[in-house]
């Protein structure tokens, strides 16, 4: 696999070559452009779930989503929702918080997001 780095990046690998390359920027790599991106990224049953949890516009610790999955998984899952503009992302010392960007999904895809989240669908479970 190839990855391309953009400007900023490549400044931050000259920097540190042994530099894991930005998670996020690969995501944004493998995603389609505007909304049929987005729509990938809702498409996972996982990632709506995490979707629905924020959708009370609470601002959460990563950790207390309480998914039945790994950290590992829950943070590509968040990688990639961030990377489609669903989510912000706040540091709060060593946590991270999240949040659904209602405000800039409204702003770009208006009724998008209320509509994804009123359809009905079942919480997911873990994988057997």
């Amino acid at each position: 696999m190839t990855v391309k780095l953009t400007a900023p990046e490549i400044a931050a690998a000259a920097e540190n070559p042994y530099a894991p390359p930005d998670a996020e920027a690969q995501f944004r790599q493998h995603l389609h452009p505007g909304v049929v991106g987005v729509l990938e990224a809702l498409a996972d049953p996982m990632r709506m779930a995490i979707i629905r949890r924020l959708a009370s516009g609470i601002e959460c610790p990563c950790g207390l989503l309480g998914l039945p999955i790994s950290k590992s998984t829950l943070t590509h899952h968040l990688h990639v929702l961030h990377a489609a503009g669903i989510v912000i992302k706040r540091e709060e010392g060593t946590r991270r918080m999240i949040s659904l960007d209602r405000e800039g999904m409204e702003r770009r895809y208006p009724g998008l997001l209320d509509a994804v989240l009123a359809a009905p669908e079942p919480e997911p479970t873990a994988p057997l």
